[in-house]
Protein backbone atom coordinates (compact mmCIF):
# COMPACT_ATOMS: atom_id res chain seq x y z
CA UNK A 1 0.00 0.00 0.00
CA UNK A 2 1.26 3.29 -0.82
CA UNK A 3 1.30 5.60 2.55
CA UNK A 4 2.80 8.81 0.44
CA UNK A 5 -0.62 9.82 -0.28
CA UNK A 6 -2.06 9.79 3.42
CA UNK A 7 1.31 11.34 4.30
CA UNK A 8 0.54 14.05 2.15
CA UNK A 9 -3.04 14.20 3.00
CA UNK A 10 -2.44 14.21 6.67
CA UNK A 11 0.18 17.43 6.37
CA UNK A 12 -2.48 19.40 4.43
CA UNK A 13 -4.69 18.78 7.27
CA UNK A 14 -2.30 19.89 9.43
CA UNK A 15 -1.45 22.93 7.56
CA UNK A 16 -5.08 24.25 7.23
CA UNK A 17 -5.38 23.30 10.92
CA UNK A 18 -2.49 25.73 11.52
CA UNK A 19 -4.38 28.02 9.43
CA UNK A 20 -7.47 28.09 10.70
CA UNK A 21 -5.70 28.30 14.10
CA UNK A 22 -3.83 31.20 13.17
CA UNK A 23 -7.09 33.21 11.51
CA UNK A 24 -9.15 32.50 14.60
CA UNK A 25 -6.08 34.16 16.54
CA UNK A 26 -5.75 36.94 14.04
CA UNK A 27 -9.74 37.85 14.18
CA UNK A 28 -10.04 37.64 18.41
CA UNK A 29 -6.71 39.78 18.21
CA UNK A 30 -8.87 41.87 16.06
CA UNK A 31 -12.16 42.27 18.22
CA UNK A 32 -9.80 43.30 20.79
CA UNK A 33 -7.55 46.03 19.00
CA UNK A 34 -10.63 47.54 17.48
CA UNK A 35 -12.00 48.36 20.76
CA UNK A 36 -8.67 50.44 21.56
CA UNK A 37 -8.57 51.55 18.07
CA UNK A 38 -9.21 55.27 19.28
CA UNK A 39 -7.00 54.97 21.74
CA UNK A 40 -3.93 53.26 19.72
CA UNK A 41 -4.71 56.29 17.02
CA UNK A 42 -5.08 59.63 19.75
CA UNK A 43 -1.23 57.62 20.80
CA UNK A 44 0.05 58.15 17.46
CA UNK A 45 -1.37 61.26 16.45
CA UNK A 46 -0.22 62.44 19.75
CA UNK A 47 1.66 65.61 19.23
CA UNK A 48 1.48 65.70 15.46
CA UNK A 49 -2.31 66.41 15.03
CA UNK A 50 -5.03 67.42 14.21
CA UNK A 51 -5.16 65.46 10.98
CA UNK A 52 -8.04 65.69 8.75
CA UNK A 53 -9.70 62.98 6.34
CA UNK A 54 -10.74 63.72 2.78
CA UNK A 55 -13.41 61.18 2.36
CA UNK A 56 -16.47 60.19 4.04
CA UNK A 57 -15.34 56.83 5.27
CA UNK A 58 -11.45 57.70 5.61
CA UNK A 59 -11.60 57.77 9.26
CA UNK A 60 -13.39 54.49 9.68
CA UNK A 61 -10.83 53.18 7.12
CA UNK A 62 -8.23 54.22 8.91
CA UNK A 63 -9.25 52.41 12.47
CA UNK A 64 -9.86 49.41 10.43
CA UNK A 65 -6.23 49.61 9.12
CA UNK A 66 -4.55 49.96 12.76
CA UNK A 67 -7.27 46.84 13.35
CA UNK A 68 -5.65 45.26 10.63
CA UNK A 69 -1.61 45.90 11.40
CA UNK A 70 -2.11 45.18 14.97
CA UNK A 71 -3.49 42.38 14.77
CA UNK A 72 -1.32 41.02 12.10
CA UNK A 73 1.58 42.29 14.71
CA UNK A 74 -0.13 40.38 17.61
CA UNK A 75 -0.48 37.82 15.42
CA UNK A 76 3.07 36.81 14.19
CA UNK A 77 4.58 35.78 17.24
CA UNK A 78 1.66 32.84 17.63
CA UNK A 79 1.78 31.89 13.43
CA UNK A 80 5.88 32.06 14.23
CA UNK A 81 5.16 29.19 17.00
CA UNK A 82 2.56 27.40 14.70
CA UNK A 83 4.55 27.40 11.74
CA UNK A 84 7.79 25.78 13.59
CA UNK A 85 5.55 23.12 15.59
CA UNK A 86 4.36 22.38 11.64
CA UNK A 87 8.01 22.01 10.31
CA UNK A 88 10.21 21.38 13.33
CA UNK A 89 9.70 17.68 13.25
CA UNK A 90 11.12 17.74 9.78
CA UNK A 91 14.56 18.32 10.65
CA UNK A 92 17.78 16.86 12.58
CA UNK A 93 18.22 18.05 16.01
CA UNK A 94 20.86 20.50 15.05
CA UNK A 95 18.62 22.20 12.35
CA UNK A 96 15.79 22.61 14.79
CA UNK A 97 17.98 24.55 17.46
CA UNK A 98 19.24 26.95 14.14
CA UNK A 99 15.12 27.17 12.92
CA UNK A 100 13.88 27.86 16.16
CA UNK A 101 17.05 30.09 16.90
CA UNK A 102 16.25 31.71 13.70
CA UNK A 103 12.56 32.18 14.30
CA UNK A 104 12.99 33.69 17.63
CA UNK A 105 15.75 36.19 16.24
CA UNK A 106 13.65 37.28 13.12
CA UNK A 107 10.60 38.36 15.57
CA UNK A 108 13.41 40.20 17.67
CA UNK A 109 15.11 41.74 15.41
CA UNK A 110 11.86 42.95 13.51
CA UNK A 111 10.59 44.47 16.34
CA UNK A 112 14.03 46.04 17.45
CA UNK A 113 14.01 47.60 13.86
CA UNK A 114 10.09 49.02 13.94
CA UNK A 115 10.52 50.74 17.37
CA UNK A 116 14.01 52.13 15.98
CA UNK A 117 11.85 53.53 13.03
CA UNK A 118 8.67 54.88 15.24
CA UNK A 119 10.46 56.15 18.48
CA UNK A 120 14.47 57.33 16.44
CA UNK A 121 13.24 57.61 13.23
CA UNK A 122 9.80 58.75 12.17
CA UNK A 123 9.78 62.19 15.01
CA UNK A 124 13.18 63.18 12.76
CA UNK A 125 11.48 62.79 9.64
CA UNK A 126 7.85 63.79 10.55
CA UNK A 127 9.47 67.03 11.96
CA UNK A 128 11.90 67.72 8.88
CA UNK A 129 8.88 67.67 6.59
CA UNK A 130 6.79 69.66 8.46
CA UNK A 131 9.58 72.50 8.67
CA UNK A 132 8.96 73.08 5.11
CA UNK A 133 5.81 74.92 5.88
CA UNK A 134 5.53 78.46 5.58
CA UNK A 135 2.53 81.44 5.75
CA UNK A 136 1.81 80.20 1.93
CA UNK A 137 2.60 76.61 2.68
CA UNK A 138 0.08 75.16 5.51
CA UNK A 139 0.36 72.07 6.36
CA UNK A 140 -3.13 69.83 6.85
CA UNK A 141 -1.99 66.15 6.74
CA UNK A 142 -4.82 63.74 6.00
CA UNK A 143 -5.03 60.41 7.90
CA UNK A 144 -4.13 58.31 5.22
CA UNK A 145 -1.22 60.13 4.17
CA UNK A 146 0.09 60.45 8.03
CA UNK A 147 -0.30 56.57 7.97
CA UNK A 148 1.26 55.57 5.01
CA UNK A 149 4.14 57.83 6.43
CA UNK A 150 4.31 55.84 9.37
CA UNK A 151 4.10 52.82 8.16
CA UNK A 152 6.16 52.89 5.68
CA UNK A 153 9.53 53.93 7.82
CA UNK A 154 8.03 51.33 11.23
CA UNK A 155 7.55 48.82 8.64
CA UNK A 156 10.67 49.22 6.68
CA UNK A 157 13.35 49.61 9.43
CA UNK A 158 11.55 45.99 11.24
CA UNK A 159 11.89 44.58 7.33
CA UNK A 160 15.69 45.68 6.86
CA UNK A 161 16.73 44.38 10.40
CA UNK A 162 16.28 40.84 8.86
CA UNK A 163 19.88 41.78 6.93
CA UNK A 164 22.10 39.51 9.41
CA UNK A 165 19.45 36.72 9.55
CA UNK A 166 19.39 36.54 5.72
CA UNK A 167 23.25 37.08 5.24
CA UNK A 168 23.81 34.22 7.81
CA UNK A 169 21.28 32.05 5.49
CA UNK A 170 22.59 33.03 2.18
CA UNK A 171 26.43 32.45 3.96
CA UNK A 172 25.41 29.04 5.52
CA UNK A 173 23.93 27.89 2.03
CA UNK A 174 26.91 29.02 0.02
CA UNK A 175 25.69 31.12 -2.32
CA UNK A 176 27.65 33.78 -0.66
CA UNK A 177 31.43 34.20 0.85
CA UNK A 178 32.83 36.48 2.88
CA UNK A 179 35.81 37.29 1.19
CA UNK A 180 33.38 38.39 -1.45
CA UNK A 181 31.07 40.46 0.55
CA UNK A 182 34.10 42.08 1.73
CA UNK A 183 35.85 42.91 -1.73
CA UNK A 184 32.43 44.33 -3.05
CA UNK A 185 31.80 46.81 0.27
CA UNK A 186 31.43 50.14 -1.94
CA UNK A 187 28.97 48.41 -4.15
CA UNK A 188 26.69 47.01 -1.30
CA UNK A 189 26.55 50.59 0.30
CA UNK A 190 25.28 51.55 -3.29
CA UNK A 191 22.09 49.36 -3.25
CA UNK A 192 21.67 49.67 0.56
CA UNK A 193 21.42 53.65 -0.38
CA UNK A 194 18.71 52.31 -2.84
CA UNK A 195 16.94 50.45 -0.78
CA UNK A 196 16.54 52.74 1.95
CA UNK A 197 14.86 55.39 -1.16
CA UNK A 198 12.55 52.47 -1.62
CA UNK A 199 11.67 51.54 1.77
CA UNK A 200 11.40 55.09 2.89
CA UNK A 201 9.05 58.16 1.94
CA UNK A 202 10.66 60.68 -0.46
CA UNK A 203 12.59 62.52 2.04
CA UNK A 204 16.29 62.47 2.32
CA UNK A 205 16.32 62.44 6.30
CA UNK A 206 14.71 59.23 6.70
CA UNK A 207 16.42 57.53 4.15
CA UNK A 208 20.00 58.89 6.08
CA UNK A 209 18.45 57.69 8.79
CA UNK A 210 17.54 53.99 7.50
CA UNK A 211 20.67 53.71 5.10
CA UNK A 212 23.27 54.09 8.06
CA UNK A 213 21.36 51.48 10.58
CA UNK A 214 21.60 49.15 7.53
CA UNK A 215 25.13 49.72 6.31
CA UNK A 216 26.13 48.83 10.30
CA UNK A 217 23.93 45.67 10.00
CA UNK A 218 26.17 44.88 6.92
CA UNK A 219 29.08 45.18 8.71
CA UNK A 220 27.77 43.19 11.92
CA UNK A 221 26.57 40.63 9.74
CA UNK A 222 29.74 40.46 7.38
CA UNK A 223 31.91 39.64 11.17
CA UNK A 224 29.16 37.45 12.27
CA UNK A 225 29.57 35.19 8.79
CA UNK A 226 33.61 35.10 9.14
CA UNK A 227 33.31 34.20 13.25
CA UNK A 228 30.93 31.48 11.77
CA UNK A 229 33.48 30.28 9.40
CA UNK A 230 36.05 29.99 11.18
CA UNK A 231 34.21 27.89 13.74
Amino acid sequence: MDLKPRFFIEHLSALRILLLRSLFFFFLAGVVVYYFSPRILHYLVQGNGPLVFTSPAAAFLAHMRITAWFSFIFTLPYLIYQIGIFLVPAFTGKEKQWVILSALLSILLFFSGACLGYFGVFPAAYRFCMNFSSGYLVPMVSVEAYWDFLFSIVVGFGIIFQLPLVMVFLAKSGIVDADILSRYWREAIVVIFIIAAILTPPDIVSQLLMALPLTLLYIISLVGIKFIKRS
